[in-house]
């Protein structure tokens, strides 16, 4: 397979634009927080125009990981 490097994107950057083809997006301002397991992205923009793309170190495992702590249980071994 031959990847055109003119038509490759970051992962920060794919989401949100292929969003814009499945979404009906506001003219006004919106926001789309993807939480995924060890990261999430949050997307920002004014109508079709995305205005901010942002990474976090923090997903869905981190919170996981602060309840069992907070409640003091522990991972269930399967």
């Amino acid at each position: 397979h031959n990847i055109d490097p003119h038509v490759v994107l970051p992962a920060n950057d794919a989401m949100p634009y292929a969003l814009k083809g499945i979404l009906e997006l506001p003219e006004c301002g919106w926001a789309i927080l993807d939480i995924g397991c060890d990261k999430s992205l949050l997307t920002i923009g004014i109508g079709t125009k995305i205005c901010q793309t942002r990474a976090f170190k923090l997903g869905s495992s981190a919170v996981d990981q602060a309840l069992m702590e907070a409640f003091e249980l522990k991972m269930p071994v399967i």
